[in-house]
């Protein structure tokens, strides 16, 4: 029963009605061939620059963190890079270097290390 048949249906619901009934023909259809990834040029160059994981090298000395006094961070150097780098002692949580690191001067997150040869890091 159409909603021109029905006296009931409002206005609105006969506009909706008549337009779900135009649907595409087959032959207007998407085809399969005619659907891309989703991606657009952005998208490929992004996924081209993707970060790769960095492998640390070594943890040269530890401190607190100068914003916020309650958490440590550790000065790394990772492989492959020149420039030195203080993270999150977190990252470096359970890592051979650390325990090398402590194995040295002690528990990372109370003892700075060789912090007087890094002064011009802090």
């Amino acid at each position: 029963m159409s909603s021109k048949e029905n006296p009931r249906l409002s206005s609105h619901s006969r506009e909706v009605e008549s337009q779900t009934s135009k649907t595409p023909k087959t032959s207007d259809a998407v085809q399969p061939s005619n659907i891309t990834s989703g991606k657009s040029a952005d998208d490929k160059e992004h996924s081209q620059n993707v970060v790769k994981p960095r492998v640390l090298k070594r943890v040269l000395c530890a401190r607190n963190d100068p914003q916020d006094r309650n958490r440590r961070q550790v000065l790394v150097k990772w492989l492959g890079e020149e420039e030195l780098a203080w993270v999150s002692l977190r990252e470096v949580h359970k890592t051979e270097e650390l325990r090398d690191f402590e194995d040295m001067y002690g528990d990372a997150g109370i003892n700075d290390g060789p912090a007087v040869e890094y002064l011009e890091w802090f």
